[in-house]
């Protein structure tokens, strides 16, 4: 888990790194399936459109190895997506999301022109 690591590293191309998440990404939650139902209510009330993932290979929703669903919220933009985060992560049987704030050591990124460039995160940063 990137938790639990030293280093964390990504490696991505410069079109994906920008100052704002990608509205066109989801916040995907695990979540508790006896919590989907209030889950899916409170991200709604938070402006949110949340919905279970389906799975691809069988009929039903996505399930993570515990047995939780996967339930993959959207907004209009992600201009505060660390407080909308805390508050979904704080809801009764959310095990986790996707949102992994300060947690990467160094960022690759690849120039167009095939050149990398790293960032290394500053000490001073929270994480």
């Amino acid at each position: 888990h990137a938790q639990a690591s030293h280093a964390y590293v990504i490696l991505t191309a410069q079109k994906n790194v920008n100052a704002q998440l990608n509205a066109a990404v989801p916040l995907t939650l695990e979540v508790v399936s006896a919590a989907s139902e209030q889950v899916m209510a409170s991200a709604k009330l938070l402006g949110l459109q949340a919905k279970r993932r389906m799975a691809t290979t069988y009929m039903g929703y996505t399930r993570t190895r515990d047995g939780n669903e996967l339930i993959d919220c959207t907004m209009a933009e992600w201009t505060d997506i660390a407080k909308v985060d805390h508050l979904l992560a704080s809801l009764p049987g959310v095990v986790a999301t996707s949102y992994f704030a300060h947690l990467a050591t160094s960022l690759l990124i690849e120039t167009p022109d095939g050149q990398v460039h790293e960032i290394k995160q500053s000490v001073n940063q929270p994480g």
